[in-house]
C-alpha cells in the first residue's frame, strides 16, 4: 500500500478504498464516553471552520497513506445542529484526505449540539496538544465575535485566566488578513510567525503591519526552513536596503547566499579572536538569544505554580539589582566597539 500512495491515487477508483472504513466495531469502541459514533456522506458535513485549522501537506500525506492502509481509524468530530446538517469540528486533514481518495462517506463522532459549546469542548481537549497556539486564536475570536462570548465567560468555561484569552485574541489582531490567510494555507509556517515576525508587528517595534504583511508574501510558498526565514526577516527589517529590494524582487536565493557568505566571513574573523575574546562574544550571544525567547516566555499563561513563582521572583530580584549596571556596560561597549570599528574601517580606506 505505501507504493501505491507514492505513485499516485488518482489511478484508483473508491471501490479500491471504500472498505478501508472502520468495522463498526471499532466506531463502537471510540465512541465511548457519550459521544455518539456514525458513518456520513462527505457532502453532507458543513466545513465552516475550514479556514480556522492549519493546513500542512507533508502531514496529509502521511494521513492520506495510512488510510489507504488502514482505512481512517479515528473517527472526525462533529457538531449535528440537525439529522441532515452535521457540522466538521475537529478532523480537517482526514476529510481533506478523504474527498482526494474520493471516498463516498466517512466516520464521525457527534460531540455536541451546539456550535459553541462544541468549540469549548475542542478547546478544552486539545489545548497544547492537537491545537496551535494561531487556531485557538481563531476559534476563540469565533466565541468572541460571532457567539457573542465575553472574555471572561470564554476565560471561566475554558478554566484559563482572562489574559490567556486576551493573548490569543490580540494574536489575529496582529497578524493581519493576508497574513492569516498564508498562515492558514500552509503556505507560511505558523512558528517562523510565531518566532520570527511576531515582535515586529509589535508597537513599538516601529514596523508598520503592512511591511510584516508584504514580507510574508515575498517569503510564502517556497518552502523555505524555518532558519533562512529567519535570516530573511532579520535582512528584510534590520538589514540594508539592498538586501530588501533583493528579497522584495524574489531574489531569495541570492540573498540567502549573500548572508551565508557573510555569515562565514564573520566566522574567520572569529578564528583570530584569542580565548578570553572568543569567551565574551559566546556569553554575549547568549545573552541576546535568551533575552528575546524570555521575553515571550515569562508571559506564557501555563506559568502557574506557586514554587515557579516564589524562585522566579528571587531571580528576577537579582536581575534587575544588577540591571542597570549591566545595561550602562553594555552602552559603554557598544559605542566604544562602533568607534573603534569604523575607525578601522576608514584606515584601510585610507590606504586603499
Amino acid at each position: 500500500m505505501r507504493l501505491i500512495a507514492k505513485i499516485g491515487l488518482d489511478r484508483f477508483s473508491a471501490h479500491d478504498v471504500l472498505n478501508l472504513l472502520p468495522e463498526p466495531g471499532r466506531l463502537s469502541v471510540l465512541g465511548q464516553g457519550g459521544c455518539v459514533t456514525d458513518t456520513v456522506e462527505l457532502g453532507h458535513l458543513d466545513t465552516r471552520y475550514e479556514h480556522l485549522r492549519l493546513k500542512d501537506q507533508g502531514r496529509e500525506y502521511a494521513i492520506q497513506s495510512s488510510i489507504l492502509e488502514q482505512g481512517i481509524l479515528e473517527p472526525l468530530c462533529v457538531i449535528a445542529l440537525s439529522d441532515a446538517e452535521r457540522v466538521l469540528l475537529d478532523g480537517y486533514k482526514r476529510y481533506r484526505c478523504a474527498v482526494r481518495l474520493r471516498l463516498s462517506s466517512i466516520p464521525v463522532m457527534t460531540w455536541e449540539d451546539d456550535v459553541a459549546v462544541g468549540i469549548l469542548k475542542l478547546l478544552r481537549f486539545s489545548s497544547g496538544n492537537r491545537l496551535s497556539a494561531v487556531e485557538e486564536a481563531g476559534l476563540i475570536n469565533e466565541l468572541y465575535e460571532v457567539h457573542q462570548l465575553s472574555m471572561v465567560e470564554i476565560a471561566r468555561r475554558l478554566e484559563r485566566s482572562v489574559s490567556w484569552v486576551s493573548l490569543r485574541l490580540g494574536l489575529l489582531q496582529d497578524m493581519g488578513d493576508d497574513v492569516r490567510e498564508r498562515i492558514f494555507s500552509g503556505e507560511f509556517p505558523v512558528r517562523s510567525y510565531m518566532y520570527s515576525l511576531r515582535h515586529f508587528t509589535r508597537v513599538k517595534s516601529g514596523i508598520p503591519k503592512e511591511a510584516v504583511s508584504a514580507f510574508v508574501g515575498c517569503v510564502a510558498g517556497h518552502g523555505l526552513s524555518g532558519r533562512d526565514i529567519d535570516r530573511l526577516a532579520q535582512a528584510y527589517f534590520k538589514g540594508d536596503a539592498v538586501m530588501k529590494s533583493q528579497i522584495e524582487k524574489g531574489q531569495l536565493d541570492w540573498t540567502l547566499r549573500q548572508l551565508r557568505e557573510g555569515d562565514a566571513r564573520q566566522e574567520k574573523q572569529c578564528d583570530n579572536l584569542s580565548e578570553l575574546e572568543s569567551r565574551v562574544l559566546s556569553q554575549l550571544d547568549a545573552v541576546c538569544a535568551c533575552s528575546v525567547k524570555l521575553s515571550y516566555g515569562l508571559k506564557d499563561t501555563r506559568l502557574a505554580s506557586n514554587d515557579f513563582f516564589a524562585y522566579g521572583s528571587e531571580v528576577a530580584r537579582k536581575v534587575l539589582k544588577d540591571w542597570d549596571g549591566f545595561h550602562r556596560t553594555l552602552r559603554e561597549f557598544y559605542d566604544s566597539a562602533r568607534a573603534k570599528r569604523d575607525g578601522h574601517i576608514a584606515a584601510s580606506v585610507g590606504k586603499a
